[in-house]
């Protein structure tokens, strides 16, 4: 085994006096307040001590317990991971600080009309942001498509966004509607619950052990009937929809492509298409895949699924690939001629908004198509 002591040589003055840092790291499934790769104060720096095998690779980031509080370069955009290849021994690594996204005062990325809803679900108030399209206000008896996306606060608006990136919804839709006025569509997007965000997007426990997603799980039924049953009605009543399941689509990443995947097949009456991005099937795959077996396909469906060959480090990349695989070919043989559905491997795709904002269009462009 080797061993890498990563230090913080400098970090921005502004620092807040009790921080505690972490290394937000693929090997510990990137959550960023593991207490086993937290850094200890060692005279004027922090240091943590991290073990592997010769030539393992560690790629990471640096955070104060949160990825809302996670490193930036010096101009505030986010920084590619860090790498460490491990070797024989120990040596010494020095990280330098340049700004914490926290503390960067982010400027609005909107673009267009993007109204700002709340919704009372589970005893708390969720934001929801709603796009319309450039024609909305100009073509008074119009009406349009729906897709209803997840994590809302980061389609939109790097502000809002999670990870100060975001899938440029806004941008994109806008550059459709000029292309092509037939591609317009109301993006309706609810925020995530943040810590909550893996118990509502499945409806099923984890059936994995990792730290980050031990006992999450099992409130996806509890979500996915509030969209249906309160968020849709909501929308149809306030704007200009066509209401009907042949031009509503929902839509996702990575625990949203889980919960999209598993809202299309069980809300048949409600969405005929669904974008899934990125799917952590992993989560509870054999649950999914039980489900699909039971769950008879009795309306078409539109399904677009893509991945990236490089959504984790190592082999686990393999994993979504073949999870996707899996799923893909359950959806195909269970609906057969009912099911279109195309799969997209992205060579050296990565997990992330930047990568969803480049998928978007195409695979958008491909769900509209009649």
């Amino acid at each position: 085994m080797g061993q890498v002591n990563v230090c913080i040589r400098s970090m921005p003055s502004q620092t807040p006096e009790d921080s505690h840092f972490y290394l937000g790291a693929n090997l510990n499934d990137w959550r960023s307040d593991d207490p086993r790769f937290r850094f200890q104060r060692e005279g004027d720096q922090y240091c943590a001590a991290v073990d592997g095998p010769p030539d393992s690779v560690m790629l990471f980031k640096v955070t104060r317990g949160d990825w809302k509080k996670v490193e930036r370069d010096a101009n505030g955009s986010d920084i590619p991971n860090r790498k460490i290849v491990f070797g024989e021994g120990s040596r010494r690594i020095d990280v330098d600080i340049a700004q914490w996204s926290d503390l960067i005062q982010r400027k609005s990325t909107r673009t267009g009309v993007i109204e700002i809803l709340e919704m009372p679900f589970r005893n708390a108030q969720r934001r929801v942001w709603v796009y319309l399209p450039p024609s909305y206000a100009q073509e008074p008896n119009k009406r349009y498509p729906v897709l209803y996306m997840h994590d809302g606060q980061n389609l939109f608006d790097a502000k809002t966004s999670t990870y100060g990136r975001e899938w440029k919804i806004d941008e994109t839709m806008e550059r459709l509607s000029r292309q092509d006025p037939s591609s317009e569509c109301i993006v309706v997007g609810m925020e995530n619950g943040q810590s909550e965000r893996m118990n509502e997007y499945s409806p099923w426990k984890t059936e994995v052990d990792f730290d980050l997603s031990r006992g999450q799980g099992g409130l996806g039924d509890v979500y996915g009937d509030f969209v249906v049953a309160k968020l849709k009605p909501g929308i149809d009543a306030r704007y200009r929809t066509i209401a009907d399941r042949d031009h509503t689509f929902i839509g996702g990443s990575s625990m949203g492509g889980l919960i999209s995947c598993y809202m299309a097949l069980k809300h048949q009456d409600t969405f005929s298409r669904a974008l899934i991005f990125s799917p952590a099937f992993w989560f509870a795959k054999s649950k999914l895949l039980e489900f699909i077996s039971q769950t008879q396909v009795t309306r078409p469906l539109k399904i677009h699924v893509s991945v990236g060959t490089m959504e984790v480090a190592g082999a686990d990349a393999k994993t979504y690939v073949r999870d996707a695989q899996d799923i893909s070919k359950a959806l195909q043989d269970r609906g057969g001629a009912k099911v279109i559905l195309k799969q997209a491997v992205i060579d050296g795709g990565l997990h992330c908004e930047d990568a969803w904002a480049d998928l978007f269009p195409h695979a958008f462009g491909w769900l509209m198509k009649k």
